[in-house]
């Protein structure tokens, strides 16, 4: 996308990102909105749940920061950032239920994420995201090639870099990351995972959006049945077809996979239990900021 002067005056007025960021209680809500839809992953949440959840927020800040630096209730701020015209949070009512219920937007993710950025790190990892990168193009390139040839001498490649592994740990030589090592690579999947929460919630809205639009056109329909369902079956293929349909779906094969959940399950226990990963940053002062 390019940043051109009227690109950004566009991006500006519609952005709902944009317009978090210059709202007046900005730090109350991505304050608030971090800690319950990102570090805590709701995806979902009931509308008195998260009213007494923001309740007590208020009550905090109001008796720290002064009665009345807040003087609205919390079913008062959520139903402004829930308003059509603000796009913050998503208010709906689940199917088997009455109660309304709250979701965070994409925008609030792409706000979130953007003030995240703007914090300085003592510690910044840059190793595994270059071997990310190589790791990326290996695959792209391997997975258009056409050429038995060149897949076998890829394949050989790999399997000469095995045995050569298997050799070294045979004869006693072990290579073990160090904790500057393990952070590196931490850093890279705490930040993959939120944005792979943010990807959900713009691909859920995506789609939500493509089915309002079904469902508009199916009620303002004045054809023939069988020309009605021509249409829907062909807009559902059309979406399932889509990069973004593809993409998603082979996501969701891949997780949905009794094995790739018990193998997550197990490699993110593993890690959280390694000292390293809790040990304090040495380049960071003692007793400061």
């Amino acid at each position: 996308m390019e940043l051109d002067y009227d690109r950004l005056v566009a991006l500006r007025k519609q952005s709902a990102a944009w317009r978090l960021l210059k709202a007046d209680n900005a730090a109350l809500m991505l304050s608030f909105f971090n800690r319950v839809f990102v570090e805590e992953g709701a995806r979902s949440i009931a509308g008195a749940e998260l009213v007494e959840r923001l309740d007590d927020e208020l009550f905090a800040l109001n008796d720290r920061l002064g009665q009345g630096t807040f003087p609205k209730s919390a079913k008062a701020y959520l139903d402004v950032w829930s308003a059509p015209g603000n796009g913050w949070l998503r208010k709906y009512y689940p199917a088997d239920s009455d109660e309304p219920h709250y979701d965070a937007t994409a925008a609030v993710e792409k706000a979130i994420a953007w003030v995240r950025s703007l914090e300085e790190r003592s510690f910044v990892g840059t190793e595994s995201r270059l071997n990310t990168i190589f790791d990326l193009l290996r695959q792209m390139t391997f997975g258009t090639e056409t050429d038995p040839e060149a897949r076998l001498a890829e394949l050989t490649r790999r399997r000469h870099e095995i045995d050569q592994e298997i050799r070294r740990v045979e004869a006693g030589e072990v290579d073990v990351l160090d904790s500057a090592a393990l952070r590196d690579r931490y850093q890279q999947v705490t930040t993959t995972a939120h944005g792979l929460l943010a990807d959900f919630r713009e691909v859920e809205a995506n789609f939500r959006d493509l089915d309002r639009d079904m469902r508009s056109k199916i009620a303002a329909w004045d054809g023939a049945k069988g020309e009605l369902l021509d249409e829907v079956l062909g807009s559902r293929e059309s979406i399932a077809e889509s990069d973004q349909g593809r993409t998603f779906q082979a996501f969701y094969d891949f997780l949905l996979a009794p094995s790739r959940q018990d193998e997550l399950k197990t490699l993110l226990a593993e890690v959280e239990a390694m000292e390293a990963i809790d040990e304090p940053d040495p380049a960071r002062p003692r007793g400061g900021i």
